[in-house]
């Protein structure tokens, strides 16, 4: 997979309280880039990420594009590696 690639596992969202869940699978490198969770009048209330090819972190920002600008239902996740790592993410959103 090349980076910015996107996956949702199977039965996502689902509803967890008064909120709902998203879970997936990203492809990130050392660049910022932006995903859609989901559409913009939602707003992700938490969210993490986990690298899923070896050791690394990842810079995971809620609610912002890659240009800084606040977009609602998008994160922004910028890795430490230059070639395209997976990582799991799992976002909250109301």
């Amino acid at each position: 997979m090349a980076a910015g690639d996107i996956t949702r596992d199977t039965g996502f969202p689902r509803p967890v309280g008064n909120m709902w869940m998203m879970c997936g699978t990203i492809e990130v490198d050392n660049s910022l880039t932006a995903f859609a969770i989901c559409d913009t009048n939602s707003r992700i209330l938490a969210g993490f990420v986990m690298n899923q090819d070896g050791v690394g972190a990842a810079q995971l920002v809620l609610n912002q594009n890659a240009s800084a600008v606040e977009t609602n239902g998008t994160i922004s996740v910028d890795g430490e590696n230059s070639g395209p790592e997976t990582y799991y993410y799992t976002i909250y959103y109301v």
